[in-house]
């Protein structure tokens, strides 16, 4: 008779996308991975597959639930300028709050990870190009809306807003004074005046 699973992958997935956040794919042991879960060796093996397959569903967990809680004003058919402001100002007041000091697991795995590992190389590619093309599109209704020049650089605008956003997240994962961040924000959001 099979074994009847005892917790919800879901559940157990959040717990994991969160160690992986914290330590780092290098850092976080499967022993960790037990002792957060609270799930043996054998139920996230039997579910999720190996460390590796775990991060990648882990990284398509925060995809689905904080990049899309915080890129989804932006991606809206109506966002511009506001929707930038409040996304840059979201982490302006996140600076403040010590559990948000993770940064983004996307870009702490691109420094660790993503220039060597296929897998994760592509989910990470594919969530900076979403953050691009959200910003370019908030831009371009700023523009049609004229609260951008007609001459403005979408593009370029959209490149710099993309590492604007990374940097960002550098510095809360280096845990620089909140003020230090919250200057970083106000100097890049004079940029779309």
């Amino acid at each position: 008779m099979p074994r009847t699973r005892e917790f919800e992958p879901r559940d157990v997935l959040g717990k994991a996308m969160h160690l992986f956040w914290q330590h780092g794919y290098t850092d976080t042991s499967m022993d960790d991975l037990v002792v957060h879960t609270g799930v043996s060796r054998y139920g996230l093996y039997g579910t999720f597959g190996d460390k590796h397959d775990l991060f990648v569903a882990a990284l398509d967990q925060y995809r689905d639930t904080i990049a899309t809680a915080l890129l989804g004003p932006l991606e809206r058919p109506d966002a511009s300028l506001a929707a930038i402001t409040r996304y840059f100002e979201t982490f302006a007041a996140l600076a403040a709050q010590p559990e948000a000091r993770m940064g983004c697991l996307m870009a702490n795995t691109a420094v660790e990870l993503a220039p060597f590992e296929g897998a994760i190389a592509q989910r990470v590619e594919a969530h900076f190009a979403r953050m691009r093309s959200a910003f370019h599109g908030a831009l371009v209704n700023a523009q049609q809306q004229g609260e951008l020049p007609a001459e403005t650089q979408t593009e370029q605008l959209a490149d710099y807003l993309l590492g604007v956003a990374q940097g960002l997240t550098v510095c809360l994962r280096a845990a620089l004074p909140t003020s230090t961040i919250q200057n970083y924000v106000a100097v890049a959001l004079k940029q779309l005046r």
